[in-house]
């Protein structure tokens, strides 16, 4: 009768160690790349709804965007910029991106590297058009991350 004791003993000790560290497991905030991650994924998601305003606001005040068929250097003038080129050339066009490298400069400053796709997207009106790179300067402020400078390169 002892020995049974102290077995289930030991067994209950051990079941209640494995739950004090499997606890923190499942009760820790997302990391740094997973954050990223979902910031990425919700530009994607605001492209492909073509929500020019939900873009724009991700934007650091003075950020600066790059494309292949424009430049602006503000929130204004990149919502202004990602609005014509909706209508002209992106129309119905679906943004897909995979990162392929995050890095962290602080733990408020990350540059990432991204491939994408425009699906439906033919630069001369015929074929589709090749993947091409999008790399972000993100930054961290206020609790949440925005785009201080954006390139979209084919």
């Amino acid at each position: 009768m002892f020995a049974w004791d102290q077995r289930l003993r030991r067994l209950m000790m051990a079941v209640a160690v494995m739950i004090v560290c499997a606890v923190p497991l499942f009760g820790q905030p997302p990391s740094r790349e997973q954050e990223i991650t979902h910031f990425i994924n919700g530009f994607v998601a605001a492209w492909n709804r073509a929500d020019t305003a939900a873009l724009g606001a991700i934007f650091a005040p003075h950020a600066v965007f790059q494309t292949p068929s424009g430049h602006a250097d503000s929130r204004a003038d990149i919502e202004a910029l990602l609005t014509r080129q909706e209508r002209e050339l992106f129309k119905g066009r679906r943004l897909s991106v995979h990162v392929r490298e995050i890095r962290f400069h602080s733990p408020y400053d990350a540059e990432v590297e991204t491939d994408f796709l425009l699906d439906g997207y033919s630069a001369m009106g015929f074929g589709s058009a090749p993947p091409g790179s999008l790399s972000f300067v993100l930054h961290k402020a206020d609790g949440r991350w925005e785009i201080r400078e954006a390139a979209m390169q084919r």
